[in-house]
């Protein structure tokens, strides 16, 4: 299994992480994060503090639609590049 994307992160675990680390985790959650918040997270000194689930709130989006969306831009970096 690939050890740098782990899709089968459990959503709690994603949603618990701060904002910095999902990105430097999953540099591909930047264009997520984009779309649903509409905020430059990844430039934000909350990033630093503020949980991705907090953002989400705290930026009106819709959590569902962000994790689905979230899980399928990862799966699309998995299987464009299997041997990362």
């Amino acid at each position: 299994m690939n050890d740098n994307v782990q899709l089968h992160t459990p959503i709690a675990e994603w949603g618990s992480l701060k904002i910095r680390a999902l990105i430097e985790k999953y540099p591909a959650s930047k264009s997520v994060l984009f779309k649903h918040t509409g905020a430059a997270c990844f430039g934000c000194p909350a990033a630093d503090e503020e949980s991705v689930e907090l953002g989400i709130r705290v930026h009106g989006a819709v959590a569902d639609d962000f994790y689905q969306d979230l899980a399928e831009v990862l799966s699309s970096q998995q299987s464009e590049h299997p041997e990362e």
